[in-house]
Parts: C-alpha cells; structure tokens; sequence
C-alpha cells in the first residue's frame, strides 16, 4: 500500500484579513486551500507582499525541497506519536450524530452523553468545600496554567500589558465564527476553560430564532397562505354588502397582502386605480425604497418601506424549509414582507391629536372616517370567513413570543361595534366608533412616522398587531421631540437602559449638551425593568435576563470583575443581547421612531446568578409558546441549573468540586469518524454546550455574526443598528476559590453603526461594511489586530521527517519553526534561522509513524520576534480519515489567518 504524502502551505500576504462568516462553512478566500492570507497594517514595516505565483514557493515540488540545503534542524522529542482518537458508541444506531457511552476503558471524563448526565448527578450529590484562600493577583506572579496558555495563544506585549491592567485581555486576532467550534478549539488544545455569559445567550438566541421560525413555517405560514386566499374570495363573493369605495380599499389592502406573499402570481384588484396603487406599493416594497408618501384610501400617508427588508432568520438560507400550494415554493423571505404590511400598515380609527403616519412636520387631527369603514368592514370580513380561530392562533403564538400590541384587535372591534350596534352601512358607524372606543385603546410606543408635536397618539387598527416590546417606548423619549434637538441615539444610550451606568462615560458630551437627558434616561431605564419584572413572554423574559448582566456579583467575585474593563465588557455583552433579540423578533415587535475534553484542566463560569434565574424564566415562556419542544427546554433548563450551581459555589469563595469540573470539561467534543467516506457514520457532535441548541449541532455552529436595526431616526433619515461581529478568545486572571489562574473562552465582539433609511441593512450587508464605519468605543478591554509580516511557508513529508521551506518580504529576521500535534503542542523544540527573501529550508527528524499519519503533524507555528500565528490544529477542517489509499490533497489545513475557524 502507498503512504499519503502531505504538504501544508501558509502563504502571507498583503491581501485583506478575512473577517468571521455567518455559517460554519471553509473560510472566504480566493486563494487555494491551505493559503493563509492576513494584511500588514504598516506595510513599510511588514515589507513588500508576497505573491502566490509560479516564481514563488508554490512552484517548488516535494522533491526540489527535500533535496534542498538545510539551515536549521530539529529533531521530534522521545515518544511522540499520531493522534489516536478513541470512538464512543451510541448503542446500535450507526448513524448517530452524539456519543451517548464512552468506549471500553475510557475514564469518566470522555465526552459522551452519559458522562455528562453522571456528572451532573455527582454535582448535585457533591458537598461544597470550604471556601479556599485566596489573594488578589499581584500582576507579577505567573497565574497557573499561564505557561500553557501562552505557549497556545503566544500573547504579544500589548496583550500581556493589557492582561496585566485589567486582569484579562480579549484577542480579537483569535476571532471564530461560532463558540462551539471556540469552545472546541479551547477542549482540543487543553486549555482551561472559561464560560461567560456571552456563550450561553448565543445559545439562547439561536434557540429562539429556531423555535419561532419553526413555528411560522410549519404552522404560521400555511396559516397565512390559506387566510389572505379565503379572504379574497370571502371579498369577491360579498359585493353589495360593502359599499363600492369600501370594497376597493379592501381589496387593494388583501391584494397587496398576495402580492408580497406570492411574488410569481398574480391577483390583481378589480377596480384599475386601485390596481396601480396596488402595483405601486408592492414595487415600494419590494425595492424598500425608505419613507415614501403614498396616497392611499383617500388621504396621503408616510410610509417607511425599508421595512420590508426581510431581515434576521427571515433572510437567512438555514430557514430555508419551504411551504405553500403544489404549483410554489414559498419561504419565510416571502412570509415577512406579507406579515409586516398586514402587521404595520394601520387603519385609523380615532385620530386624536394626529391621525397616523401623517407626512409633513405639522400634526393633522382631523378624522379619517373613510378607514374607520374600512376597520369595520375588514373585521366583518374576517368573521364572516370564518378566520377567527386562524387569526387567534397568531396573537396566541405571538403574544407568548413577543407579548402585547396597543392596537385595537379585530375581536375587539367586532366587540365594540356589537356593543355600539354599529352597522356596515351606517353613515355615523365613524362618529359612533369614535365614541365606543372614549379614553381606551391608549398608546405608548411611537412605531410609525409621526410629525412633532403629536403627543396623543391615535388608535389605531391592524389584522395581526405589532408588538410592544418594553423597550421600544422608552427609547424614543431619548430624542427628539421628548429631548429637544437630540437626534442621535446610540450603543451607550441602550447599555444605559439596559442598567449600565458605564455608559454615560460614552454620554459625557450628549448630557452636557441635552440637560434633559440624564432624567429621561433614569426614567427609561426604570420603565424597561418594571415591564420586564415578571415578564412571561418570550421577548420580556429574555430581555428580563440581560438587565441583570448589569448587577454586581453578591459573593466572593475575581480582581478583574470590578475593573472599568470588565464594566465595558458587561456593557458590550447587554449589547450583544440586545441585538439577538431585536434580530429575533425583527417581524413581530415595532420598532420606535423619533418625531419625525477533561484534559482540560480547570473551568470557571461567571457568576451570573440572577441572569441565570432569568434565563430559566425565558426557557419557562419558551415551554409556553411551544409545547412540542418541551424535551429540549427541559434540557436547557437542566444546564442553566447546573450553570447557576457553579456560579453559587464559586461566589462562595469554594474550589469547584471534581463532578463540576468534569461537567465543565465537556463542554464541547466534534468526532469526524472518518465522515460518510469510509464507516459510513455521520461526525458525532457531543457536549452540554450542543445540548443547548434545539437543532444541536446545526444552530451551536451557526454564524454568531449579526445585525438588528433597533430605532428609526427621521430627522436625519438614518437607522440604528447594534452588531455582533464574531467571537474572540479572551484570557481571563480568576484569583479567587484557591490558586491563581488563566482560562480561556469566547467573548463577543459588538459595533454600532447607522446607515440611511432607504435600505435596512440584513446580515450579508453588515458584513460588507468597512470597519471604520463600525464603532465600539467600549472595546477597550479588547486587544487589536496586530499587523503581520510578509512570509511565506510550506510544509513538505521527506523521507526522514517534514521540511518546511519560508521566506520572508523584507531584509533578513530572525524565524521560528515548531511543528504541531493534535493538541496544539510542539513535536519537538522550534527550529530558528536567519530568513529572508531567499527561501530557507527547516528541517524535522520524525518518526516514521508520526510522518506517514495523517493525524501526526496536524499544525505549524512560524514566529518572528513576538508576532506569531498557528495554522491547523482544530478538528473543525477537512478530514479524511487516516486511509493511506485516499487521494492527498495539496494542505490538510484550511485556515484564514486572522479570521474565524470555522466548521467545513
């Protein structure tokens, strides 16, 4: 049988650092695999780039190579070997994607299911130990474990600086498109491991966009399909019941309805005008074409289209499950532009002091009686199609995700008008309205264009209501016109809300300059915690829990969680959570608008014990508003109690028992087994960390990446939008519950930008926005991108070893070489040289079995001076097995340097 023979290319060029996708997928790049691409940022520092070209390293073959003069020789230490993973089993089902047993022999620290469930029992049996004495960190004394994280994560003096300042450091060079495949690298590389709350509200969010995109395409959406087509035909059929104006606006509200839903049929309405008024907002919406005003049902109206951007999980392709007739194919991209006009487009029925979406800067409060017969007319309709049952299963549904709406319902307007004996072809049925509804249906929350001035705002009627979460009202008292020519909302304004006095340090010029700020951001702040206190909606629980990322820990908490940093980092993390909510529930609520492994050798969870009690009462509203899933939020609900039991014990200044850091070293394991090529068996995807996911494996590695546009500024024609970039890897100093020490674990990255009204922004356009339009003056605790060198390397099998052969852009430097295991630690001592733009050739002795082995060299290290960088070692890359028959592809490695790692 032949041996594979292998080579490992890292190219480094002036090209571009690629930033974190959106799904688990081979990092963009338009080189080969196995290219390593980042940019210098001084390039007079770094030297010329190098070019991937025939006249580069690329045109050198495995033979030129290992016939080359060496400059510097190393051989493997005594014992080395290629990795040997050992397989669990999960009974007789060979296409399990979890390892539910470990294998024979194997400790209780192996990542299976039934370890994990062990643990979690011991945990519960387990006495807690006294509290461990402790000091504070001198800044001087190397924490335990420091030498091995450093060895892995090769901190520069800038990192280390700001290590020793804060207590911890976040690299935002080590960035990943997903935690699981983070928490995984940390697992594999045998770090020990910290989980911070960031991890566990990205599992929470994708969990809720799962659920409820679920539930509109299996049920919602065939729903809606079926309701906008009956009540077509309900219209058709009822002619003369309605008068002739009253009709035509019904049918161009439905027909527009169908229109956005089923962007390939037609359904035209009768009457020609109306069908070209008709036309004409479907083709607003479709091209989101920003605050237009449209004449429609007798009067002229402002009407803001880039709304129907679809947006969130609405645009994303994972949620790409389809529904409708035999003849279509329809998606949730096609359910939101039809959800948010029957949702957002209202009909006035009492005015007060403005009627609705009134253009102009002038408030108009005139009544509009023509769309108080339209209201009428729509909720008989309703009824008369027999659609009440359907209608009450989407306010069921998203009452329990979202909560309440302000508006009048169509049951309470068919309440009203039979209370009222209010009659279709009354000529005083408006007047009548007017009076039945007196002082009720009274509005809070601003979600739709209105002009200064208008402090009562109308009542209003929708078929499916948007929802108001309890933050939308308070942030629009924050500007213009409730806080005179403020018209500029930001991060901090929300962090502020959201319980974080930290954020006025960013409010320092906005307060001096608005003197009615600072009492209308106390008075937000307090509206936001009383309609959340409580909460049993979805939306209200989980916005619940991240209030309290602002409270300070009750017990015995590490140095650096009472530094000014860490303030920021919690700052940046109620952000982080914002933003997944408002990405969530993008649809459902209004938005405001202003007046116009256990080798891992220790764990630690921050102690967020009330944020953990918040997101049992999100998992609680969850059960609520889908039952089916009740099994996996039981689940979740057993993970946040054992989170919350670790935080308790460490608050209580006690060392974390044994079953409590077994549990934590599970946290995530990813099996390839050889893939579908050769057993046949699916990769096993096993850890509490997957357990928190309702798709598992599919939702832990889908891109942490996002956008959410969260408040509409007319005045200046701009949106605001909240952002989550990626995960970095943060170091993390925690002196408490006994001996100094470093952990490792993801910590979100956020931004703030803003953009014009004429086009929200979704996901993919976020992340074509150039970084200096990204602002996050929080992010001090985090460490920048530092600038990388011009080099080039690859690595070749030789017939006694691996050579690698590097050149540099730039005068000869001082180069270091290690080769890589599984682990991430060095075969053998690094070998250094003098390198320049010559190519010079590194050599390693190995043994025979490490260097035939796809699994005995599985990563490099080049290092110049303190810049280093790490290729491979992360089980998340393509992997075939060790069958010496299968084709040897150029690079085992498919890794962008700088960017994330994620799954192929």
């Amino acid at each position: 049988m032949r041996k594979s023979s292998w080579i490992l290319v890292a190219v480094i060029s002036a090209v571009g650092c690629a930033r974190a996708s959106s799904a688990p997928t081979k990092p963009a790049s338009s080189v080969a695999p196995g290219v390593v691409v980042a940019s210098p940022r001084d390039a007079g520092d770094a030297g010329d780039a190098l070019e991937v070209d025939r006249g580069g390293l690329d045109a050198l073959t495995r033979r030129e190579v290992c016939m080359m003069p060496v400059a510097a020789r190393a051989a493997a230490r005594p014992g080395v070997a290629p990795y040997a993973r050992a397989s669990g089993t999960c009974g007789t089902d060979y296409f399990c994607d979890v390892v539910t047993e470990p294998p024979a022999g194997a400790d209780a620290c192996f990542v299976a299911t039934g370890n994990i469930a062990r643990a979690e029992a011991a945990s519960r049996r387990a006495v807690r130990a006294p509290s461990a004495a402790s000091a504070p960190w001198d800044k001087r004394t190397p924490p335990r474990f420091m030498d091995r994280v450093d060895s892995h994560l090769h901190l520069d003096e800038a990192e280390t600086a700001l290590l020793n300042e804060n207590g911890f450091v976040v690299l935002d060079r080590l960035g990943y498109a997903s935690y699981a495949v983070a928490f995984h690298d940390v697992f594999q590389q045998q770090l020990p491991v910290y989980v911070g709350v960031d991890a566990i509200f990205n599992a929470v969010f994708q969990g809720s966009q799962t659920l409820l995109g679920q539930l509109e395409m299996t049920k919602l959406g065939p729903k809606l399909v079926k309701m906008i087509d009956r009540l077509r035909a309900t219209l058709a059929a009822s002619r003369g019941r309605y008068d002739a104006e009253t009709a035509d606006d019904l049918d161009l509200y439905l027909s527009v309805a169908h229109a956005l839903l089923h962007p390939s049929k037609e359904g035209r309405p009768r009457d020609p005008a109306t069908a070209m008024t008709a036309a004409a907002i479907v083709q607003h919406a479709r091209t989101a074409s920003g605050l237009e005003t449209i004449s429609v049902m007798g009067r002229e109206r402002m009407i803001d289209f880039s709304q129907f951007v679809p947006r969130g999980h609405y645009a994303e392709s994972s949620f790409g499950e389809s529904f409708g007739g035999k003849d279509e194919i329809l998606t949730l991209h096609d359910y939101f532009p039809a959800m948010m006009w029957l949702s957002r487009f209202e009909l006035n029925l009492v005015s007060r002091s403005c009627r609705s979406s009134e253009p102009g800067v002038a408030p108009d409060p005139s009544e509009t009686p023509r769309e108080a017969r339209d209201a009428l007319a729509l909720a008989d309709l309703v009824a008369r199609a027999g659609l009440l049952a359907e209608l009450k299963v989407f306010e069921d549904a998203y009452a329990t995700f979202a909560g309440r709406r302000e508006d009048v319902s169509v049951p309470d307007l068919l309440a009203l008008a039979a209370k009222a004996k209010i009659g279709l072809r009354d000529p005083d049925a408006p007047s009548k309205l007017k009076d039945a509804i007196g002082e009720g249906f009274r509005r809070t929350a601003r979600i739709h264009f209105m002009p200064e001035g208008a402090d009562e705002l109308p009542v209003i009627l929708t078929l499916f209501g948007p929802r108001i979460a309890p933050d939308t009202a308070p942030l629009t008292r924050l500007v213009h016109d409730a806080v005179p020519g403020r018209t500029k909302l930001g991060g901090a304004d929300v962090a502020y809300v959201l319980g974080h006095d930290r954020a006025k340090t960013y409010l320092a010029g906005d307060l001096a300059k608005h003197p009615s700020l600072a009492a209308a951001l106390d008075q937000s702040r307090a509206d936001v915690a009383a309609a959340t206190r409580g909460a049993r909606d979805v939306y209200g629980a989980w916005l619940g829990a991240a209030l309290h990322l602002a409270d300070r820990p009750d017990g015995v908490a590490p140095s650096f969680m009472k530094t000014d940093a860490f303030a920021d980092m919690r700052m940046s993390s109620a952000l982080a959570v914002y933003a997944q909510i408002r990405h969530t529930f993008v649809l459902l609520a209004g938005q405001g608008y202003d007046a116009y492994g256990c080798e891992i050798p220790d764990g630690w969870v921050e102690p967020a014990v009330a944020v953990y009690d918040g997101l049992l009462a999100w998992a609680r509203a969850a059960r609520a508003a889908v039952p089916a899933q009740t099994a996996y939020l039981r689940r979740v609900e057993d993970i946040l109690g054992m989170l919350r039991s670790i935080a308790i014990t460490e608050l209580a200044g006690a060392p974390l028992s044994e079953p409590q850091r077994r549990w934590l070293g599970m946290v995530a394991e990813y099996t390839p087994v050889g893939g579908y090529g050769d057993s046949g068996e699916p990769p096993k995807y096993t850890g509490w960390y997957f357990d928190l996911f309702p798709d598992r494996e599919i939702g832990a590695q889908r891109g942490v990446d996002l956008v959410a546009d969260y408040f509409t500024l007319t005045n200046p024609g701009e949106v605001r939008y909240l952002g989550v970039e990626k995960a970095a890897l943060g170091v993390f100093v925690v002196d408490t519950g006994g001996e100094t020490r470093a952990m490792v674990g993801p910590i979100a990255k956020t931004y703030e930008t803003f953009a014009p009204t004429e086009r929200r922004l979704d996901d993919e356009a976020a992340r074509k926005i150039d970084a200096r339009n990204k602002r996050a003056g929080w992010l001090g605790f985090m460490a920048p991108q530092r600038p990388d060198p011009a080099i080039a390397a690859r690595l070749f099998k030789c017939h006694d070893g691996a050579r690698v052969v590097v050149r540099t852009g730039s005068a000869a430097s001082e180069v270091s070489v290690s080769l890589l295991d599984h682990h991430g630690d060095a075969l053998g001592p690094a070998v250094t040289a003098a390198v320049g733009r010559e190519p010079k050739v590194f050599a390693f002795t190995l043994p025979d079995a490490v260097r035939d082995s796809r699994r005995g060299v599985e990563g490099l290290q080049l290092q110049m001076g303190r810049w280093s960088h790490v290729v491979g070692v992360s089980a998340y890359r393509n992997d075939v097995g060790d069958d010496p028959l299968s084709p040897a592809p150029e690079s085992w490695f498919d890794v962008d340097l700088g960017g994330p790692r994620a799954a192929p």
